[in-house]
């Protein structure tokens, strides 16, 4: 959830630095917008490298979101799997319980 909610708020953003571009407003609100917006990348950055490890997987497959058209849908496939059961060689299940065991499937 904390991926996903981060997600929405930068896309929220992203769209609010198009409008600015688009509404002619002065260029030192249009550059402080792009500035926070750049700045915004790098924890989104950090945010999928966490993904991934929930996944079991390198933190280096986020970027895969730079082949073009292939890698967003493959990004968004990765980000909305279930991660692992368990502990993976990244650290303990985020969402595991008190006693590590895996919920009953049904």
């Amino acid at each position: 959830m904390e991926y996903f909610g981060f997600l929405f708020f930068h896309t929220l953003f992203v769209l609010a630095v198009v409008g600015a571009e688009k509404a002619q407003l002065p260029e030192a609100v249009r550059l402080a917008t792009l500035a926070i917006w750049i700045g915004g990348y790098l924890p989104s950055l950090a945010l999928g490298v966490r993904r991934f490890h929930d996944l079991g997987k390198s933190g280096t497959w986020v970027l895969i979101q730079f082949v073009p058209f292939f890698g967003g849908i493959m990004m968004l496939r990765f980000m909305c799997e279930r991660g692992q059961w368990g502990q993976n060689q990244y650290g303990p299940d985020p969402l595991a319980q008190e006693t590590n065991e895996a919920p009953q499937k049904f």
